[in-house]
């Protein structure tokens, strides 16, 4: 489930959030219907797309991106998060 208290609303639209050296960003796709794409970037090296994807409404991308963070913490694509 996505964090509450954890996305922030973008000017431009969409949400992005922080979680310790990943940027996480959902935008809705122009003329998709509900299609929202999310990224994942990696902030300490660049920032470098580390995943994106899509998926159908805002909470599914959200969650999406926060599991991908998850598990680059796993596979030791990055330092171990902190537990909130």
């Amino acid at each position: 489930m996505a964090q509450d208290g954890l996305w922030n609303v973008e000017a431009a639209g969409g949400f992005s959030a922080e979680i310790g050296e990943f940027r996480l960003v959902v935008q809705a796709l122009k003329g998709m219907g509900g299609d929202v794409r999310f990224l994942v970037l990696r902030q300490s090296t660049g920032p470098i797309l580390v995943g994106s994807g899509v998926k159908e409404g805002w909470r599914a991308a959200m969650v999406a991106a926060e599991q991908m963070v998850e598990r680059c913490s796993t596979l030791a694509l990055a330092p171990k998060l902190k537990s909130t």
